[in-house]
């Protein structure tokens, strides 16, 4: 059974020391492994544009940086970063 989590983090530095073991070789080569089962990093999010699209549209962003995970198993650390209100259709999700 898997257990998904839709999160979001104040920066992207915050998402990958959460997300990721680092470790570093001799050379100075920086590898990542996922703590957890499967790490889709999105990044920021924007609001939907308007349809039709104005020509002075600014995008706005939601804020902060989303990451999904899907995890065999509760991964209850990651119960802080839960998106506190879930989107009714989500932009991204595990297939």
């Amino acid at each position: 059974m898997f257990n998904d989590y839709m999160l979001v983090f104040a920066d992207e530095a915050e998402a990958l020391s959460v997300l990721y073991d680092s470790a570093t070789d001799d050379e100075g080569n920086v590898t990542l492994t996922p703590r957890f089962t499967a790490v889709d990093m999105i990044g920021t999010i924007y609001e939907p544009a308007p349809d039709p699209v104005p020509e002075d549209y600014v995008p706005v962003a939601y804020p902060g940086y989303h990451a999904n995970v899907r995890n065999i198993g509760p991964a209850p650390e990651l119960d802080a970063f839960v998106v506190p209100v879930l989107p009714v259709t989500p932009l991204r999700v595990w297939a």
